[in-house]
């Protein structure tokens, strides 16, 4: 349903900008020559060729991504969270992750990204967990 309403939301365009964090392996990430690469690239390469709308992916820093959106200077960002408070100005799609819950956390150590909503989101509904903390994914 996700793609569907896309697609006839951006038929009218010739391309997209979408942009994302450039240190969230395995979702986006740079290579070594500074590509866009990583598991949600690769949908919105898929969703490309079905819709035969350009896909332009943008990854740099978290917060820049996230600046772009404030400022209306991307069509899109990706890879976002989900929570009530962003609810209210994102349309999401359905998660494509295989951790359907906190409870599947139970027992890991998770690492976090330092600033993230990740942080606040589980030491909130799952203080009990063991956190890691990064400077990039």
């Amino acid at each position: 349903m996700f793609f569907f309403m896309m697609s006839v939301l951006f038929s009218y365009k010739k391309s997209i900008t979408v942009v994302g964090d450039a240190h969230y392996p395995p979702f986006t990430f740079l290579d070594d020559k500074g590509n866009p690469q990583g598991y949600v690239v690769d949908i919105w390469k898929l969703w490309s060729k079905k819709t035969d709308i350009k896909v332009v992916h943008k990854l740099m820093r978290w917060e820049d991504a996230f600046e772009m959106v404030k400022l209306g200077k991307t069509d899109m960002i990706d890879s976002l969270l989900y929570s009530e408070e962003q609810d209210r100005f994102f349309d999401f799609s359905k998660p494509f992750s295989k951790v359907r819950s906190l409870e599947d956390l139970r027992g890991y150590s998770v690492g976090v990204q330092i600033g993230d909503y990740a942080v606040t989101y589980l030491k909130k509904h799952m203080p009990e967990l063991s956190l890691r903390f990064f400077d990039s994914y």
